[in-house]
């Protein structure tokens, strides 16, 4: 496979995913976005609630489409004291197991700046011989900044976001790194503007906030989208791998992007299925049909916009979703790009 290049803007996904954005603080995350989509578009707002609004002229009817800029992460709810001490108690965002916490780096963003720590649980040795293996629940977790219980009270404060501190990672055909859940998909958005820039159809991007925390951004930004169409552009679990059955792997990693047919929430739109997948087979976009399952997206924020919307799933196939190492693979966000500046240009 080729190395990553200066034709995709893989600079801009590092930016991405290395600034942090917890569900309702995601305003770091959303000057980035703004800065890179700005040249792109004739107008750029952002609503009460933080989601960011862009809007590109031409002639009706428009189309839009969304990716949330919120990561999943955990808030701080107390400091305890241990000889002298002060380890940090916390609640996840977002849907995080537990055993994927254990010995993860931390930023816990405080009244100072951002504070690197490590999230520890007590040891083997000290855990009752019945609950060896077990695992522990986050309310045994603690998160260790390794500060005196005078420096850690004095910097942390309950309520103080925490997020995983990892670097963006790309090799050969891997990208891997934090919230990836959903800065790719605000990647593939803006690099698809990008390749579509002086299309003529009237369209929209959201960049939503608050998704992880229960979908609550998308439905606000979608009353204000006067669309016909809408494509939410998210991950998806990849679990084509070790000890998982036949009929539990949704899509296979590097099987191209996953058009989206029903999830927990949402059933898309048949016509708009139709026609991404149309639109792939008729321009060999790696493409694969992402079984109905759980979970949800923005998409159904705007499916019960208005008066209705047509709305569908464009998904990455991820490995360890919320988790501080979530991997995608190259050819499938290649390929996300591709359909989605596809469709913008046929509807235009």
């Amino acid at each position: 496979m080729k190395p990553f290049t200066a034709a995709t803007n893989w600079d801009l996904l590092r930016k991405l995913c290395e600034t942090p954005g917890l569900p309702g603080r995601e305003a770091a995350v959303r000057e980035v976005v703004d800065q890179a989509v700005r040249p792109l578009v004739d107008g750029v707002r952002t609503d009460r609630i933080g989601n960011l609004i862009a809007h590109r002229a031409g002639p009706e009817p428009a189309v839009a489409f969304v990716a949330h800029m919120d990561e999943v992460g955990g808030l701080v709810t107390g400091i305890e004291e241990c000889e002298g001490q002060g380890y940090v108690r916390f609640r996840t965002i977002g849907g995080i197991e537990p055993q994927n916490l254990v010995g993860q780096r931390m930023a816990i963003h405080g009244r100072s700046g951002a504070l690197p720590a490590v999230v520890g649980s007590r040891p083997d040795s000290v855990v009752k011989p019945e609950a060896l293996g077990r695992i522990q629940p986050t309310e045994s977790l603690f998160i260790d900044p390794c500060l005196s219980i005078e420096d850690a009270t004095a910097r942390i404060s309950p309520g103080d976001g925490v997020t995983f501190d990892q670097c963006l990672v790309l090799r050969e055909q891997m990208i891997r790194g934090k919230a990836l859940d959903d800065r790719l998909g605000l990647f593939v958005s803006i690099e698809a503007l990008r390749r579509t820039y002086g299309a003529s159809r009237a369209l929209f991007f959201v960049a939503s906030v608050q998704e992880e925390a229960g979908i609550c951004g998308a439905p606000a930004a979608a009353r204000h989208v006067p669309a016909q169409a809408a494509i939410s552009l998210d991950i998806t679990p990849a679990r084509d791998y070790p000890n998982v059955a036949a009929q539990d792997v949704m899509t296979r990693w590097g099987g191209g992007v996953s058009i989206g047919v029903a999830d927990g929430r949402t059933l898309s739109d048949r016509s708009l299925v139709a026609e991404l997948v149309a639109l792939a087979e008729r321009h060999r976009v790696p493409h694969q049909m992402r079984a109905p399952g759980g979970g949800g997206t923005d998409a159904s924020g705007f499916q019960l916009a208005q008066e209705g919307m047509r709305a569908a799933n464009l998904l990455f196939p991820t490995r360890y979703g919320h988790t501080a190492i979530e991997t995608a693979h190259r050819r499938d966000i290649e390929a996300a790009i591709d359909l989605l500046a596809l469709w913008i240009e046929k509807a235009s």
